[in-house]
Formats: C-alpha cells, structure tokens, sequence
C-alpha cells in the first residue's frame, strides 16, 4: 500500500456511489449506506475483510438518488477518491442501514467496470502522486510547488494517522 513517501492504492477497488457529497484526499467524511449495492459492499468487503487492504474502497458520486437503486448502473464520475474505511456502524431500526466514516487517501480514474452486481468493481488508475512534490525543483517544478508539497505532505501524514483506542480502530486528526 505505501511507497516510499507515498500512497499506492490498489488497481482494483469496489465502489461506494454516494449523493451525499465528495470525498477529498486528507479528509474524512461520514456516509450513510442504505442502497443494496452500496450494502453489499459493506457486508462483502468491509465486514468480512481481514487486511487493511481490504478496507480500502472507492468512493465516487452517484448521478442519481440510492432511493432509485434499479438494476441499472448509473452513469458514473470518472474521477473519485480511494479512502480507507476507519468506521463501520450498523443498524436494524427504522431499516438496515451502515454509517462509514472514510478517510480520503488520493484520487483515482476508472479505466474501466469489472462487475456490477452486487456491487461496483472496477479496474482504477491512481492520479495522486505524492511524492513528485517531494523532489527538488526541477523542470516546470517552481520552488512554491515545492514548498506547497511539504505541506500538503505534512497535512496529509496528520490527517491519517491510524491508532487503535481500546480496540477500536480510530483515525486521529491533528496538526503540530
């Protein structure tokens, strides 16, 4: 998963197709999950998982309402975030639904579907490199992309230190 400085999701991910907003790398946002596909991902990968690889999914926006969940795929963003999930919470009441709460780790592109059913897998190209911002100033690299690199790099290692607190894994968000 992690090279050198930095992140190597991956190349293939199944998909988490959420209305609720947008996942960016560094961040951590929180999504409820009541769509059979997007339920079948949590029971099949997440709950069943037993590495942190795979914990790791993608989270892409859906283009038309869960409530909707037909047979048919929507029509998909190219673009999304990998982001490793650090929560899982279930619940039977009013319905079944999870709430995950993910943490972004970079942005991919899917190149292209594997599967649909039952749920979204997909064959993804990672776009978030970070160590080309860690490298001297170079050709086209101004000593500000430089510096903007150490930066996000800094943010980015205290936005996704894992730690484990009484035996739940949990995410710690800080800077020094």
């Amino acid at each position: 998963m992690a090279s050198g400085d930095g992140i190597q999701i991956p190349s293939r991910l199944p998909l988490l197709l959420t209305h609720e907003g947008v996942l960016l790398p560094g961040s951590t946002v929180r999504f409820s999950v009541d769509s059979p596909r997007n339920m079948q991902l949590v029971s099949q990968r997440l709950l069943k998982g037993t590495s942190l690889k795979s914990t790791i999914i993608g989270v892409i926006p859906n283009t038309r309402d869960p409530e909707q969940d037909t047979d048919d795929l929507p029509s998909l963003h190219k673009i999304g975030t990998a982001g490793i999930a650090v929560q899982v919470v279930g619940s039977n009441w009013p319905k079944p639904h999870y709430t995950l709460l993910i943490t972004g780790l970079c942005r991919f592109s899917v190149t292209s579907l594997l599967k649909e059913r039952p749920f979204v897998l997909a064959e993804v190209e990672q776009l978030d490199k970070l160590e080309q911002y860690m490298t001297p100033a170079s050709e086209g690299v101004t000593a500000e992309d430089v510096e903007l690199g150490k930066l996000s790099h800094k943010f980015y290692q205290a936005a996704v230190q894992v730690c484990v607190c009484e035996g739940v894994l949990c995410v710690y968000v800080g800077l020094e």
